[in-house]
């Protein structure tokens, strides 16, 4: 069997240190369930726990980040918008 070398256009992971950093608190969970990376969009999608999304809210001045809250107000997932330029760009409140 030959061997095949994956590669991905962005570590999601380094992503998720970031922004966690800042918003650790709020995270549903310690876990990532899920993770989906749209690399034409440059959009990473990250979910934490299966739960009811109730709300949305941007974590950052520039609105990339957006947690996914359910009813407690706790982050179950987020959607990155040009995650490949997250750490460079946003300043997460």
């Amino acid at each position: 069997m030959a061997k095949v070398k994956l590669r991905m256009a962005i570590d999601p992971f380094k992503v998720l240190d970031h922004i966690a950093e800042k918003v650790g608190g709020k995270l549903a969970g310690k876990k990532v369930i899920s993770i989906d990376y749209d690399e034409e969009a440059d959009i990473l999608y990250i979910q934490f726990k299966l739960d009811k999304e109730v709300d949305n809210e941007a974590l950052d001045e520039e609105g990339y980040i957006i947690g996914k809250l359910n009813k407690k107000g706790e982050i179950i997932g987020l959607t990155i918008i040009d995650a490949s330029q997250t750490k460079l760009k946003t300043s997460i409140t």
